[in-house]
């Protein structure tokens, strides 16, 4: 018994000294790379570019018709042109940026007067299976 409270003991001061020590650079690297959100609608005001402006690049940008707008992730955006007839050309852009070390925020851009309107967004947590 008392070999093995030792062997713990050991683990558990070399797991201590493994550990790595982040410098305030890397914090100050890290802190750069998330979005700053002073409140969720805010970014209902703004179009795509001055979100951009704003939050900084995205992690994820992709664009597609509002006909393969598929699946449980997209349902946000779906239930905005439920009552359009001609999904085909509609055409969404999809922008994710991540928000903190657990969550993603994606808001649907729609192209309007030659800006990229938010229609709706949708935030979720990393990981989570669509």
């Amino acid at each position: 018994m008392k070999k093995i409270y030792l062997i713990l003991l050991f683990l558990s001061f070399f797991n201590i000294g493994c550990k790595r020590q982040i410098s305030n650079k890397d914090q100050i690297e890290i802190q750069k790379n998330k979005v700053i959100f002073d409140s969720f609608d805010e970014i209902m005001e703004l179009d795509k570019t001055e979100a951009i402006n704003k939050y900084g690049n995205p992690n994820l940008n992709t664009h597609f018709n509002l006909e393969n707008a598929f699946g449980e992730f997209r349902i946000p955006i779906n239930d905005v042109f439920k009552n359009v007839k001609n999904k085909k050309q509609i055409v969404i852009e999809e922008i994710t940026w991540e928000k903190n070390d657990s969550t993603w925020i994606t808001v649907w851009y729609h192209q309007k007067h030659n800006k990229s309107i938010p229609k709706v967004y949708y935030i979720w947590k990393k990981g989570t299976e669509f």
